[in-house]
């Protein structure tokens, strides 16, 4: 089995969660930025890297590593267990940001055409997001960080 290192990213922005869409995979359902954690690579500058590509967000600050865990691809047709590093980065509540916006990734990993996301806040403490394959492991998570500092 093919095991591959990756970083999620939890990008909160006020009481919001960073997410986003692919219009041509629209299979690929709701998501939170990730990728492959490059060799010799820390899981936070992982981070800071893929949000980057993915969104274009280039002034977010690492808060914490949540944690990590094992996830498998079998049900998507894919012979790859990933390890997952999940990781907190926050931008600052007074960045005044766009409720949702397309970015598009130029130099995709896997090579060929760029590629359009969709991305959208969207609001925790709610409900949990509804997120793809596993990305919602950490909310729980997540969401006790977050409380834990807005009674700080």
């Amino acid at each position: 089995m093919n095991i591959k290192n990756k970083v999620l990213v939890y990008l909160t922005w006020r009481d919001s969660l960073l997410s986003f869409t692919q219009p041509e995979f629209p299979d690929a359902g709701r998501q939170v930025i990730a990728g492959t954690i490059e060799s010799n690579e820390e899981a936070a500058a992982a981070a800071l890297r893929e949000l980057s590509e993915e969104s274009g967000i280039g002034n977010a600050e690492i808060e914490r590593v949540l944690g990590n865990y094992y996830y498998s691809m079998s049900k998507f047709g894919r012979n790859e267990i990933q390890h997952r590093h999940v990781v907190h980065a926050r931008l600052s509540d007074a960045i005044p940001i766009a409720e949702t916006w397309t970015h598009f990734e130029r130099h995709p990993s896997t090579g060929g055409e760029p590629i359009e996301f969709r991305l959208q806040w969207l609001p925790l403490f709610k409900k949990e997001p509804e997120l793809i394959a596993g990305h919602g492991f950490f909310i729980p998570m997540l969401e006790h960080f977050l409380r834990e500092n807005m009674a700080a």
